[in-house]
């Protein structure tokens, strides 16, 4: 039940991906950005993976490997299985999320929001709010006067430093 733990908690989504959706709400008095997975994802995964995994061993027995290349299918399938299943562990993307800001600590130009570790789940993932924009959106940092150039070196620093 939400309401017995945020308030304001917006009906319809901010933003919205394949495994889930972000919505606002208000926790403890501070506004959130609550990451909620889409119902049935994890069921999905299981049937969709067990399909593959048969066909992971199909492949192993039936591929002639003609090319000289070693596959194992098996394996291929196994290690995309546990990425998977990773990815959809929102507890994992709040481990990824701290390691991230404490990487970044010293860094004055990047933000990285708080986690809620005591409203979280590997279903829900709770943050707090910073109103942000892509960097792709030219007219705004134009509009806002950001140097582009400066944007685009510390953006490169920062992805080669992570």
């Amino acid at each position: 039940p939400c309401d017995d733990v945020f308030e304001n908690f917006s009906e319809k989504p901010l933003a919205a991906a394949s495994l889930g959706q972000v919505h606002t709400a208000t926790y403890k008095g501070k506004k959130v950005a609550i990451k909620v997975q889409r119902a049935g994802l994890k069921e999905l995964f299981d049937v969709d993976l067990k399909n593959l995994k048969k066909l992971a061993v199909l492949l192993d027995k039936f591929d002639p490997k003609t090319d000289g290349a070693d596959r194992n299918w098996v394996s291929i399938y196994e290690e995309s299985e546990r990425l998977l299943y990773e990815e959809i562990n929102y507890l994992n993307e709040a481990d990824n999320a701290e390691r991230f800001a404490a990487d970044f600590a010293d860094t004055p130009w990047v933000r990285v929001p708080d986690v809620y570790r005591e409203i979280s789940t590997p279903r829900v993932l709770s943050m707090e709010f910073v109103e942000s924009f892509k960097l792709t959106d030219i007219k705004r940092v134009e509009e806002l006067g950001l140097d582009k150039e400066l944007l685009a070196k510390r953006t490169a620093d920062a992805f080669l430093k992570q």
